[in-house]
């Protein structure tokens, strides 16, 4: 059974954009429509759209896959260089795009359950490409890597198009201390599109932003220590922390080979559970996914239904956060918890006793041990590049 450490809040809306003086309805308007051949009726709202949504208009014929990557990339281009979120796009998305919308026009029976769907994924994820991986960091730029890592290998397996690199903290956030959240060499200073020159937290910012506002369908993050999921809810999108070994970190630069885990990140539970299902599974490479007590990945997606929480138990340890989140954030996590119960799962609160006592007594000690551990696998990565 698959442990989520924590889900974070998905609840879009129309203004999410426009506090930052940032247009929302990218497919539907006439720039980024009709402009690019598609069938401004049946287009989505790029904010909006949901995986239902665009397989639906890809396989009904009302839009195609370079469409979509057409209106994706001229949507980046629109507020990227106000947000920063995405550092690199793919020089051969539209080819990619052309030759998967051949396959669909051919009536394959075989398309993977993402074909034609753009995704983005965090910068310290190798893609044997065009596009760098670097961690955000310029040391790393034009380093080749010799494969692509497992889950990007997966998603391409499933059909996406990966449409580029999304900014992020540089090196995950263990550069130094006091380096601001989102920010590195590469790709500039993500920030938030709630406000302007909002903390977009991290160290997965731009996969979060970009989720946000409709630059991709989802995107992957990484998280060691909060990344994906500080990231999500200061974003307003869905963040999932898989299990350590669910999802291989095979050519994911890393931090800790014990707690670096590559998860989802979109609007819809649903959506990240269809990224997730895409993603998750044993490697070969991957020594920590040989615990994964099942060969085939679950359909994660068939859980999305509101019978899906029925008699699961669910801790909630309100000492670890109790005095550090704001009241109007407890107002919705507890009516959130209200939601899970009405669901038919059983909610009761933990004490992390061990955790309580690390911070009391010695609270630098998951720093130190990041620290010692980042140097020790960092190595191994760097010695397969060219």
């Amino acid at each position: 059974m698959l442990l989520l450490h924590v889900l974070a809040y998905h609840a879009v809306g129309a203004a999410c954009a426009g506090l930052s003086g940032v247009p929302h309805d990218t497919f539907r308007n006439s720039k980024h429509g009709a402009g690019i051949g598609a069938r401004d009726d049946t287009y989505p709202a790029l904010l909006d759209a949901t995986l239902d949504d665009l397989r639906k208009g890809l396989d009904g014929g009302a839009f195609s896959s370079v469409n979509l990557v057409d209106a994706y990339l001229a949507r980046i281009s629109e507020v990227n260089p106000l947000l920063h979120a995405v550092t690199e796009t793919n020089p051969d998305a539209r080819a990619i795009a052309e030759k998967l919308d051949a396959e669909r026009k051919e009536g394959r029976k075989d398309l993977g359950p993402l074909h034609g769907i753009p995704v983005l994924v965090k910068n310290n994820i190798a893609t044997a490409d065009a596009m760098n991986t670097t961690s955000g960091s310029f040391a790393l730029l034009g380093a080749k890597v010799p494969e692509d890592s497992h889950v990007v290998a997966l998603l391409r397996k499933a059909g996406a198009i990966i449409l580029g690199k999304a900014n992020m903290s540089q090196w995950a956030g263990v550069r130094g201390t006091n380096i601001p959240n989102g920010w590195s060499a590469h790709g500039g200073q993500t920030v938030g599109a709630y406000y302007p020159g909002q903390d977009p937290l991290g160290s997965s910012s731009g996969s979060a932003v970009a989720a946000s506002l409709g630059l991709t369908w989802a995107a992957l993050g990484t998280e060691t220590a909060g990344s994906i999921i500080s990231a999500s809810y200061v974003a307003n999108v869905v963040g999932i922390r898989p299990s350590v070994g669910l999802t291989s970190r095979y050519l994911v630069i890393p931090i800790s080979e014990r707690l670096d885990t590559v998860g989802p990140m979109a609007r819809t539970v649903k959506d990240a559970a269809y990224l997730l299902s895409a993603i998750a599974g044993k490697d070969t490479k991957d020594a920590y996914t040989k615990e994964i007590p099942f060969d085939k990945v679950p359909n994660y997606v068939a859980s999305c239904k509101d019978s899906g929480l029925s008699g699961r138990r669910l801790g909630v340890p309100r000492s670890q956060f109790k005095n550090k989140a704001s009241s109007p954030a407890m107002v919705e996590f507890d009516r959130a918890l209200k939601t899970i119960r009405d669901a038919g799962a059983e909610v009761i609160d933990v004490e992390l006793s061990g955790a309580n006592y690390l911070n009391e007594h010695a609270p630098n000690a998951f720093a130190d041990v990041l620290g010692d551990d980042f140097f020790t696998n960092l190595p191994d990565y760097l010695s397969k590049l060219t």
